[in-house]
C-alpha cells in the first residue's frame, strides 16, 4: 500500500509540474499497448503457407526425387508467387533453369509433367532450331543462354556486312559434336532459318 501511495503521490507530481509530458507518456502508453494485442490477437502475424524447398543446388535438366527436396513452413507473406506446395508437385518433374540450393521452388522453373530431355528445357510457344557446330562456335552447355545474330553479305563491291540480333536469351537445349539445338521464341523461326540459308547464324554467350 506504502508503494502505491508513493506511486500515486509521484504521479500527481509529474501531473503537476508537467502535464504535456505526462499525457504524452500515457498516450505513447496506450499505442504501444494497442500494438501488443493486434499482434498477438492478428492470425496473420502466426499463419504460414508449405513451400517446397530445394536441400542442394538442382542442375537445368536434373529430374528432382525425393532427396532433393523439403517442405518446409514460411510465413504466407514471404511466399513468392507460383511456388509449389506439395512435393508430389514437383517429384519426377525436371528443371528447366538452374536452382540454388536452399531455395523456394516455383512451377515456372519445372517443366511440365513428363517432359524429359530437350522438351523439358523448352518453355511454352518456344521452338528447337539446330544450329551448325565448328570451330568457330563457343563453348556451351545445356541450359545456357545465348544471343543469335544473324549475318548477310552486303554484296559484291560492298564493304563489310549486315548483321542483327535475331533472338536473345536463347535456351541452349541440345550439343552434340555437329550441331547445337537452340530454344528460341516461335516469332523468330523464319528469320533464323533465312539466316541459314542465305548468311550465317552466329552465337554470342549471354550472361
Amino acid at each position: 500500500m506504502r508503494r502505491f501511495a508513493v506511486l500515486r503521490w509521484n504521479v500527481r507530481r509529474l501531473v503537476h509540474r508537467s502535464p504535456v509530458l505526462f499525457w504524452g507518456l500515457t498516450i505513447v502508453a496506450a499505442l504501444v499497448a494497442a500494438r501488443v494485442s493486434a499482434v498477438v490477437a492478428s492470425p496473420a502475424t502466426t499463419a504460414g503457407s508449405n513451400v517446397v524447398v530445394s536441400r542442394h543446388a538442382l542442375a537445368t535438366g536434373r529430374v528432382i526425387q525425393a532427396v532433393d527436396v523439403t517442405l518446409l513452413q514460411a510465413p504466407t507473406a514471404l511466399v513468392p508467387f507460383g511456388a509449389a506446395a506439395r512435393l508430389d508437385a514437383v517429384v519426377g518433374r525436371a528443371v528447366r533453369v538452374p536452382v540454388g540450393a536452399n531455395s523456394v521452388l516455383r512451377t515456372t522453373q519445372l517443366a511440365a509433367p513428363g517432359q524429359r530431355g530437350a522438351a523439358a528445357l523448352v518453355p511454352s510457344g518456344w521452338r528447337v532450331v539446330g544450329l551448325p557446330s565448328n570451330d568457330a562456335t563457343p563453348s556451351v552447355q545445356i541450359g545456357q543462354h545465348v544471343d543469335l545474330v544473324t549475318v548477310f553479305d552486303v554484296g559484291a563491291g560492298a564493304a563489310g556486312a549486315s548483321a542483327s540480333v535475331v533472338a536473345e536469351g536463347a535456351v541452349v537445349v541440345q550439343v552434340s559434336d555437329r550441331r547445337v539445338g537452340v530454344a528460341v521464341p516461335a516469332a523468330v523461326v523464319p528469320r533464323i532459318a533465312e539466316g541459314l540459308v542465305a548468311g550465317h547464324v552466329v552465337m554470342a554467350l549471354a550472361p
